[in-house]
């Protein structure tokens, strides 16, 4: 027969995944009623207490998603994901030096966790060590081709520190994602989704970068 904590997951699992669906259609706010209502009968599932976490980031309550990390941590402190979301929240609350320490912990705890280069590429770029940051944006965008997110950050990057070749190539990278959109119009779109991106640009600084780099397409 089962017993209360067998049933408890099962319970659990389909009003977590119900706050995942409003969680990707942007519906925040019925994503945090299920989560809640997931973690209160079940408080032992890791990844409700990330969803939690990162609903309230998209909340723009980057408080209230370390104090869940924190709570989560001390029942899991050996989580590499967790791990991962909280050097990403030290980020956002602009605690460079503590999310790249928690970022590499991350890695030694699971290596293959390689989304948390992009946090190492924009703490790095913060802190102004530019070679640094570069290797960290290069190695997240070879393993996300197909997200702009490392190759916008590159493009910054490579201006910097004078690698036009490269520059070029990041831009047609770019060209390709963003299809028939135009820069302005690609750029702030993914400026309106700052709160999921480690890498959040000044507007008109990558505009004026690749401006100086293309003739056409604005």
């Amino acid at each position: 027969h089962l017993n209360r904590y067998d049933i408890l997951p099962m319970v659990a699992a389909p009003i977590n995944n119900m706050g995942r669906y409003y969680f990707f259609h942007n519906d925040y706010t019925q994503a945090m009623s299920h989560f809640q209502t997931a973690l209160k009968i079940n408080p032992n599932y890791p990844l409700t207490w990330m969803n939690i976490a990162r609903t309230r980031i998209q909340m723009k309550d980057s408080e209230g998603a370390m104090e869940t990390i924190h709570k989560a941590l001390a029942k899991w402190p050996d989580n590499a994901q967790l791990h991962g979301l909280y050097c990403f929240i030290l980020l956002k609350q602009g605690m460079y030096g503590s999310a790249i320490r928690e970022a590499w912990k991350t890695l030694i705890l699971d290596s293959e966790i390689t989304d948390v280069m992009r946090v190492l590429g924009e703490a790095y770029r913060r802190k102004g060590w530019h070679e640094r940051s570069v290797s960290c944006w290069e190695s997240y965008a070879a393993h996300y081709r197909d997200d702009p997110e490392g190759h916008l950050a590159l493009i910054e990057l490579y201006s910097k520190i004078d690698q036009k070749e490269k520059l070029n190539r990041a831009i047609a990278r770019v060209m390709l994602l963003k299809g028939s959109k135009s820069w302005k119009e690609m750029i702030d779109e993914y400026h309106s989704e700052s709160a999921s991106h480690a890498y959040v640009p000044d507007k008109s600084t990558l505009l004026s970068i690749v401006k100086k780099n293309l003739t056409k397409d604005f």
